[in-house]
């Protein structure tokens, strides 16, 4: 058992559960308009011609939106169909005369311009929430079957202690920070050498005190592990805990170079502890070098 801090990994849960909640209530919102909007609709059982229409324009922020007012008469009462929206051009809907009203109460009316108007703006809103839910329920599952895998290497897992590494630039910013994530080469017990890559960080950390990372790792899985600056056994670590092999340790700002005169060319594996398909191989390549460590 070892002592793992999961915060990193846990830091951003939060910020894509309020992205699920917020796609949720816009997939409702949409959806609830859509319903309201064909309710509205199916009361309107009679049409009659508007004997005008009046297109107003408005001046919002840096341009103009244009709406309809459509007059029209029933048993010979004038009645005035206002648009619930408008549009920043002037289309043809806008222009078609005919009303559609409910006969028991013929004030209430629609037109084909807020028609199409409202289906638009359902759809909208039930698009952008289902892209936010989807966003946010993706990344929760993952987050969650993240931490069960370390939970699962903290019952199972080698731990290896003070490992040299670098840091990699994952291109991501989140809220203004810049993600980065841990990357070691690691030598598997038949001679394959193999490129881990830890989780992105974050909490925005770079380095630790003693400028090492730990790692732990599944003996009889080497696609499942986790990077941490800091992972300590429960009770004490082992003097067989702590990466042994005297080397100059890699400078943390400089990427790491295989050297094929050096390594007998043994070729790192890349495995990302972030990918798809949760730390899948990507590159092998076979070494009849037998040695354990790290180059």
């Amino acid at each position: 058992m070892y002592d793992i801090d999961l915060t990193n990994v846990k830091k951003n849960r939060k910020s894509f559960i309020i992205f699920l909640v917020i796609g949720l209530l816009f997939a409702s919102i949409g959806i609830g308009f859509f319903i309201s909007s064909i309710n509205k609709a199916n009361k309107m059982d009679s049409e009659v011609e508007a004997y005008d229409v009046q297109i107003t324009e408005e001046y919002d922020s840096d341009s103009y939106m244009y709406s309809p007012i459509h007059y029209y008469t029933v048993d010979g009462v004038d009645y005035v169909c206002d648009s619930n929206s408008s549009s920043g051009s002037i289309t043809d809907s806008m222009n078609d005369k005919t009303v559609y009203y409910n006969s028991k109460n013929p004030s209430e009316c629609m037109t084909d311009f807020s028609k199409s108007t409202n289906n638009l703006i359902s759809i909208i809103f039930t698009i952008l929430g289902g892209i936010f839910a989807v966003i946010g329920f993706y990344n929760i599952v993952k987050i969650h079957k993240r931490i069960k895998v370390i939970n699962n290497l903290n019952q199972t897992g080698k731990l290896v202690k003070n490992l040299p590494y670098t840091m990699e630039d994952t291109r991501v910013e989140v809220n203004n920070v810049r993600i980065f994530k841990p990357v070691i080469n690691y030598t598997l017990p038949n001679g394959i050498v193999v490129q881990l890559k830890g989780d992105g960080r974050n909490d925005g950390k770079k380095s630790d005190q003693d400028g090492f990372v730990d790692l732990v790792i599944d003996p009889n899985d080497y696609n499942n592990y986790y990077i941490d600056f800091e992972i300590n056994r429960i009770g004490g670590n082992l003097d067989s805990d702590y990466y042994k092999q005297n080397e100059p340790l890699i400078n943390n700002s400089q990427p790491i170079t295989i050297d094929s005169q050096i390594t007998n060319n043994v070729q790192p594996i890349t495995i990302d502890s972030q990918s798809v398909d949760n730390n899948q191989i990507t590159n092998v390549n076979n070494s009849n070098n037998s040695n354990n460590g790290f180059y």
